[in-house]
């Protein structure tokens, strides 16, 4: 952009943000009318710009191409803004979670959504290439006691197998953590116990 172009007096001047970072400067400038231009060091940075003000206004007023979408609207329907844009982002990108979830959903444990307060824990043991552990559990009615179940490949016998964790808070300088397990035959067993103390 030539330098009478940026500063003439007759249209609304140009906006430049050479360290635009999320792009909330250069987005409202683009959202008031003015021919916004943006700029970072940082390849995230201006990954986010072009997402947010550049790749937008190319789509402008354009109905969405996914079959779905066309499909319902036929050949009415208005567009406004990045309406249809939005509209194909939705669609693919739901495509795409389904396609991970055929292709790799088996290696992730379901996890059941409730609406009690539930706390995760992933837990690694071990080296790098130590067993990972994954446990749910929630605390008990007097908010004391929070309870862990889960389960890990056990290293001793290289097989899934349960474990209970169990924190019980004394008070708020004082807090006990117990771990139970199976033991070479099978049977549960605590296998460690600790007591947490804050320090004055």
């Amino acid at each position: 952009m030539k330098l009478f172009e940026l500063f003439d007096r007759h249209k609304l001047p140009a906006f430049h943000d050479p360290f635009a970072g999320g792009g909330a400067l250069p987005l409202e400038a683009q959202r008031l009318g003015l021919v916004s231009c943006a700029s970072d060091l940082n390849p995230v940075a201006v990954l986010i710009n072009k997402a947010m003000i550049e790749i937008p206004p190319k789509f402008a007023g354009k109905p969405p191409v996914n079959p779905e979408a066309r499909k319902k609207m036929g050949h009415s329907g208005s567009w406004k803004g990045a309406q249809g844009l939005a509209e194909d982002v939705r669609y693919y990108g739901q495509w795409m979670r389904d396609e991970a979830e055929k292709r790799i959903g088996h290696l992730y444990p379901k996890v059941k959504i409730t609406t009690a307060p539930v706390s995760f824990l992933k837990l690694v043991t071990g080296q790098q290439s130590g067993p990972v552990m994954f446990m749910t559990g929630k605390w008990d009615a007097t908010g004391k006691v929070m309870t862990w179940s889960g389960t890990m490949v056990d290293p001793m016998t290289n097989k899934p197998a349960k474990f209970t964790q169990k924190v019980t808070v004394v008070d708020n300088d004082h807090h006990n953590w117990e771990m139970w397990g199976p033991d070479m035959t099978g049977k549960n067993y605590k296998m460690m116990e600790a007591s947490y103390t804050r320090s004055k």
